[in-house]
């Protein structure tokens, strides 16, 4: 120990100029490990797997990388509003690629919901949140909200990227 001592206390620059490295490393190495995590979570020959295989190969349906829209409305059997938030939907769908705009649908007397489909996984899907919510409108009583399983993810990176 006292051996192992001396030899710290005469080289400490260089001790000290390995810890710098290990640090700035382990900073460095840990900016990119985000974009290396993943939340998906498969059971290869699982019947899921296989549904979920079916769905993707021949229907073009990834449900991870859907968004569900919706909308607090004023008065959600206003016709004329509906057409209108539907055409704001299918706008915004087109940020997304391979997205398509569902109908929009009454989910109680001030709420409207549809989903923008893709064939995204949901590592590409998250990243198109944010245009998808700016393109929807947040005026004249109506205020939106994306939410599904890419966004969630989205809105949960910040939070795994400080833990």
């Amino acid at each position: 120990m006292e051996r192992w001592t001396r030899w710290m206390l005469r080289y400490r620059w260089v001790v000290v100029a390995a810890w710098l490295v290990v640090l700035v490393g382990g900073g460095w190495s840990s900016s990119r490990l985000s974009a290396l995590l993943s939340n998906t979570f498969t059971m290869p020959g699982t019947d899921s797997e296989r549904a979920r295989t079916i769905l993707k190969e021949h229907y073009g349906d990834r449900n991870d990388g859907a968004f569900t829209i919706v909308f607090r409305v004023p008065d959600s059997a206003d016709p004329r509003r509906r057409a209108r938030l539907q055409q704001r939907m299918a706008a915004g769908a087109t940020l997304v690629p391979s997205g398509r705009a569902q109908p929009l649908v009454a989910g109680g007397s001030h709420v409207l919901y549809g989903d923008i489909t893709s064939t995204l996984d949901l590592a590409k899907a998250k990243g198109y949140t944010d245009d998808l919510l700016a393109k929807l409108p947040q005026d004249g009583g109506v205020r939106s909200f994306v939410t599904g399983q890419a966004a969630i993810q989205h809105d949960l990176d910040p939070i795994f990227d400080e833990d």
